[in-house]
């Protein structure tokens, strides 16, 4: 075999080893790590937000009701993207709550001021988001709307 030919041969060797290393980091990681993996999260809640405890796996998840002026006429999760918080949806709460009803603001798990190390597109939101119903007494109708990985889980 030729120097050169040894050469490309080592060269696609190490390509495919750093492709391999770089794909499972950057690729199939990179989908299910949750922004806030291993991260320290605030003690405290911030004004209007409140932690509440759901899982397993077990997770605290921020949430912020955002109430009407009269009895809501019903309560509306509202969810966020994927690697985005609560506070970006902020102006459809307002529009909920102007409208009649009752707003409830989500960090996912793992995003925001939420923990959780995974991210399951929806599968274990969903199951938070009942945990949340009933943490929160939450009674009469309930709907869902988020937008791209909300979405997905409210379809959950």
């Amino acid at each position: 075999m030729s120097r050169r030919r040894a050469g490309a041969l080592a060269a696609v060797g190490v390509a495919l080893l750093g492709g391999d290393l770089a794909t499972e980091r950057f690729g199939a990681d990179a989908i299910v790590d949750a922004p806030n993996q291993h991260r320290a999260l605030a003690a405290a809640a911030a004004a209007g937000e409140r932690f509440v405890a759901v899982g397993p796996p077990a997770a605290r998840l921020a949430v912020e009701l955002v109430e009407p002026a009269a009895a809501p006429r019903a309560t509306i999760f509202v969810l966020h993207g994927i690697r985005d918080h609560k506070e970006h949806l902020r102006h459809w709460a307002d529009e909920l709550s102007r409208a009649g009803y009752r707003a409830v603001l989500v960090d996912s798990r793992g995003h925001g001021h939420s923990s959780g190390d995974w991210l399951t597109y929806g599968v274990q939101e969903s199951r938070d988001l009942s945990e949340l119903v009933d943490a929160l007494h939450l009674e009469g109708p309930i709907g869902v709307m988020g937008i791209s990985y909300g979405a997905a889980t409210a379809i959950e």
